[in-house]
């Protein structure tokens, strides 16, 4: 691998998700650098291994005709198959790196990111002054970006992570973070986890409980639309922007998200994509990221955001890389 592919990884996996704009919202600067930054990446990697599931095949063809279907004009850009086909080719791309590479720098975004949120609760933030989770704009994003990269990180960067975790009173990540240690654990210390996490829970929602109001409410009108176009959606940002009840834009669910955007014909191949990753790739920490990732985007929609898309990219090509060297092994 040469020099220029390495840094241009590193570049890529450190600074595209941290990319803003003053007067711009981030998403607006993040989704064109990266699919540009992703375009580079394979022009300067060499592609020697690639992990294709006919179920990834499938998720490409759903977005692809339900873009075609729900477009309004035939010279539309279906842009739901263009996002999956950069983050098919982000996998693809970022599997040619070794494991210890992607997981070194998922950890240091995770503590650059971090860290500088726990500074700003100190009132220290020479960039933002004031802006309410750094780098990542998002506090529940910087949530999940540290529950993704925890079981990666050794024992500091742990201590790094309960501490914004803790702070934040983020209930998805703690009880990310809380799932990563009961899946490598006896039982009996699982139904200690598993009772820490129903008290966290039960504290939390007692503290905010309008944050769970506002979910089922979201969920149950996501639902109730997506009955009515159920086999093909409605497109990517029909939620968004056509929202009848008023009560948000954010649909807190990456699947009835999917299910919205693409109805059946997209919700069914994703989900069996997730259960070949499932199947098919060997226990590794990267892995149990990725579990973690899965059980978020039940509370939260994750993949919405370019940011997170890379990082999921990249934990997804570690795991494939240390499911390899197992067999190999």
């Amino acid at each position: 691998m040469s020099q220029v592919a390495r840094w241009s990884a590193t570049a890529y996996l450190l600074l595209v998700p941290c990319l803003w704009w003053v007067g711009r919202s981030q998403d607006a600067v993040q989704v064109p650098a990266w699919i540009l930054g992703t375009i580079w990446l394979v022009a300067v990697t060499p592609l020697s291994r690639v992990w294709a599931p006919k179920e990834a095949g499938w998720c490409l063809a759903a977005a692809l005709a339900t873009g075609l279907v729900q477009a309004s004009d035939p010279f539309t850009l279906p842009l739901l198959a263009l996002y999956g086909l950069i983050a098919w080719l982000s996998v693809q791309v970022l599997a040619q790196y070794p494991a210890e590479f992607l997981e070194r720098r998922i950890v240091w975004l995770a503590a650059i990111n971090g860290g500088y949120w726990l500074l700003q609760q100190t009132g220290y933030d020479p960039l933002f002054h004031g802006h309410p989770a750094g780098l990542f704009s998002r506090s529940n994003l910087l949530a999940v970006l540290v529950m993704a990269a925890y079981p990666l990180m050794a024992r500091w960067g742990k201590v790094m992570a309960w501490a914004v975790v803790g702070w934040m009173g983020n209930l998805t990540a703690l009880l990310g973070m809380l799932l990563t240690h009961a899946m490598k654990t006896t039982w009996r210390h699982r139904a200690i986890l598993a009772a820490l996490g129903i008290a966290a829970t039960g504290w939390i929602v007692w503290q905010a409980p309008l944050k769970l109001v506002c979910r089922v409410e979201v969920w149950k009108t996501v639902f109730g639309q997506g009955l009515w176009s159920w086999f093909y959606g409605y497109g990517l940002g029909a939620f968004e922007t056509v929202d009848p009840s008023n009560i948000g834009v954010w649909v807190y669910n990456a699947y009835l998200a999917a299910f919205h955007i693409g109805g059946a014909l997209l919700l069914v191949p994703f989900l069996a994509l997730l259960w070949r990753v499932h199947r098919d790739l060997a226990p590794s920490a990267a892995k149990t990221a990725l579990y973690a990732l899965a059980a978020a985007a039940l509370v939260q929609t994750p993949w919405h955001f370019p940011r997170l898309i890379i990082v999921t990219a990249a934990i997804m090509a570690a795991a494939i890389q240390r499911s390899a060297d197992a067999r190999v092994g």
